[in-house]
């Protein structure tokens, strides 16, 4: 007769080990069933909560993707911003460095900014005084 309880760090019962056991095909030697019996119990004390706790194929997959998507972008960032003069890529940087920045108004905010700048430099690119 089978104990019917898990010791405290097992999660299965030794009732669910044996019907695990039971379960694989063409297990019927006495020496292999306490063998895998014994695999199952040391597996579910060691190693069952972190393989339970792993992320599915398919969510691993979704996320290796959403990081490719990513990635791409990161790069089309990047080659936009080498492709900007100097002057305008330290007004975006300055822009975004600033404190409560909402990053969906960059546009007009930055516009706004390089309207000032003109004004205060005077239209023909001198700084007025």
């Amino acid at each position: 007769m089978t104990d019917n309880t898990s010791s405290p760090n097992t999660p299965f019962t030794n009732e669910q080990i044996d019907a695990l056991v039971s379960a694989v095909p063409g297990c019927t030697s006495p020496h292999r069933r306490a063998l895998l019996h014994g695999i199952l119990e040391e597996w579910s004390q060691t190693d069952l909560n972190e393989h339970l706790s792993r992320a599915a194929p398919k969510q691993i997959r979704f996320e290796r993707t959403q990081l490719e998507r990513l990635a791409s972008q990161a790069n089309k960032l990047a080659q936009a911003f080498s492709e900007l003069e100097l002057n305008s890529r330290f007004a975006v940087a300055t822009r975004l460095l600033q404190a409560n920045v909402d990053t969906g108004t960059i546009g007009p905010s930055f516009r706004s900014a390089q309207r000032m700048d003109r004004t205060r430099m005077g239209y023909g690119g001198t700084r007025r005084t």
